[in-house]
C-alpha cells in the first residue's frame, strides 16, 4: 500500500508524526499485554487517511486489513493525539499575510 498516496506525508513525515505521538501515547497494546492488531505507524496512517479522504470507517478498516471496530477505536485515540501534536505546526485558520488570508477552507492559498 502506498501510504504517501493515502496520506499526503512522506515516510520521514509519517515516522516523524507516529514518534511524536507515542512520545505522548507510550506503547500501543491490548489489555492483556497483547499486541495490538494494527501497529502505532499504521494507526497513524490510518488517522491521517481518514482525515485527509474522509473515508468510512469500514472502508478504512478494509484497505488498512483491520476491523470496522479497530478503525473507530484508533480514531478515538489518536485524533486528539495528532491534533494536539500539530497544534504548533498548523496556521490559524484567521491568520493574514499583507492582510490577505492565508487559509481557505483548510487549504494554504497564494497570496
Amino acid at each position: 500500500m502506498d501510504l504517501q498516496r493515502i496520506t499526503g506525508l512522506s515516510p520521514e513525515q509519517l515516522t516523524e508524526l507516529t514518534a511524536r505521538v507515542q512520545h505522548q501515547l507510550g506503547p500501543l497494546t491490548r489489555p492483556g499485554g497483547r499486541p495490538a492488531a494494527i501497529g502505532l505507524y499504521a494507526s497513524v496512517a490510518l488517522v491521517v487517511a481518514l482525515h485527509r479522504h474522509n473515508l468510512t470507517q469500514d472502508l478504512a478498516g478494509a484497505l488498512f486489513d483491520v476491523s470496522q471496530a479497530t478503525v473507530s477505536r484508533r480514531w478515538d485515540l489518536l485524533r486528539p493525539l495528532i491534533a494536539a501534536t500539530l497544534a504548533d505546526l498548523v496556521l490559524d485558520p484567521d491568520a493574514t499575510v499583507g492582510g490577505s488570508t492565508v487559509l481557505v477552507d483548510g487549504t494554504l492559498a497564494p497570496t
